[in-house]
């Protein structure tokens, strides 16, 4: 379960996938995806193909803006 007011530490298309089960938007999301300098993770491989690494961050940064809420502004 996804609870208001938490910091969630995991690999955010995962997540993304707690969110869409739940039909949950965010106000914000704060990340710092992987450079793709070859850096070791646990679960993550930090040395792909240019055009690999760039398509998953495309698909991530959608996700990422189906969970956003909207804002209308007013000038």
């Amino acid at each position: 379960m996804i609870n208001a007011n938490q910091i969630y530490e995991e690999d955010c298309l995962t997540f993304m996938e707690k969110l869409s089960s739940q039909n949950t938007f965010l106000d914000v999301i704060v990340t710092s995806p992987p450079y793709n300098i070859n850096k070791e993770y646990r679960t993550y491989d930090d040395n792909k193909k240019k055009d690999d690494y760039f398509a998953w961050l495309e698909e991530v940064g959608k996700k990422l803006n189906l969970h956003l809420k909207t804002m209308d502004l007013f000038f």
